[in-house]
């Protein structure tokens, strides 16, 4: 899961805040699946867990790649932040990105948290445009990517 900082668990992890759509203003929101054990059904953004050794930019590229099946041009980081949660201490990175020419294209097995291409991890259920704002309800409910993205992180 990570390091251990007084003696708890730390898991690292990234989000996208991947812009576009109606000049720019809006970005990606993606549909947790209904059985998602933390945000069950919920829109957020997408984001993924830093695997062992894996660096934040490369789980954010994984992130297009695996979850949204395009490529992205990552930019800058907007925010960071952590939450306690019941069995560690979560710190996300949140990144800017870009599509790189091309529109989601969601995993054809997305929701199956089995899905060998996701590697045990949260495949989305769906996928649209959106306005920062619609993650309000993500971010009353605990969600710290959206959060993040509001600045209430």
């Amino acid at each position: 899961m990570g390091e251990v900082v007084d003696a708890q668990k730390v898991k690292r992890s990234v989000a996208l805040a991947v812009f576009g759509g109606n000049g720019g203003s809006k970005v990606i929101l993606v549909r947790r699946p209904i059985d998602d054990d933390d945000f069950p059904g919920m829109w957020g953004l997408p984001a993924a867990s830093c695997r062992d050794a894996e660096t934040p930019e490369q789980a954010a590229q994984r992130v297009g790649m695996h979850k949204l099946g395009v490529p992205l041009a990552l930019g800058d980081v907007l925010a960071q932040g952590q939450q306690q949660r019941p069995s560690y201490l979560l710190k996300m990175t949140l990144f800017q990105a870009q599509l790189d020419g091309q529109e989601p294209r969601l995993p054809p097995d997305h929701g199956d948290h089995g899905h060998p291409e996701a590697g045990g991890s949260t495949l989305y259920t769906g996928w649209r445009w959106g306005e920062p704002r619609e993650l309000q309800d993500s971010a009353r409910e605990g969600s710290l990517c959206s959060r993040l993205l509001l600045g209430k992180g």
